[in-house]
């Protein structure tokens, strides 16, 4: 009795982890855990907040002190669904797209690697303005 209770759990078990393999396959997956995390093409990544906050201080004139941007890389190194979460600073839709073209031509970034594979990964940059 304990052996046929013992491949009933075998034979759930093993199909559970073939139907998690395929939920988990889509183009469009975004990689929380990732072996590589996305990184920028040009700079360090301390080097790129610090340009990245100047060109927002000076364009925006901001005053404020802290700025979280949340955005995905894409697999081609592109960026999309940008957020700018700030109790201070609430962007207009012009200011967003304004943004979006001031990271974008910053360089494309290194996508994430899962598998060796190019991944889209979700990445958040927390900017800190000094006063």
């Amino acid at each position: 009795m304990k052996i046929v209770i013992y491949l009933c759990f075998m034979i759930l078990f093993s199909n559970f982890g073939f139907a998690q393999e395929n939920l988990n396959s889509p183009e469009d997956r975004i990689h929380n855990f990732v072996q590589q995390k996305a990184n920028p093409s040009e700079k360090n990544i301390d080097d790129y907040k610090k340009t990245l906050m100047v060109d927002m201080k000076s364009k925006w004139n901001l005053s404020f002190s802290e700025v979280i941007l949340k955005f995905i890389v894409e697999k081609d190194g592109s960026i999309s669904n940008l957020i700018v979460i700030s109790e201070e600073w609430k962007p207009t839709e012009n200011d967003m797209i304004q943004l979006n073209d001031l990271i974008s031509e910053k360089g494309k970034w290194n996508p994430a690697k899962y598998k060796e594979l190019n991944v889209r990964s979700s990445l958040n940059i927390k900017l800190i303005f000094q006063q």
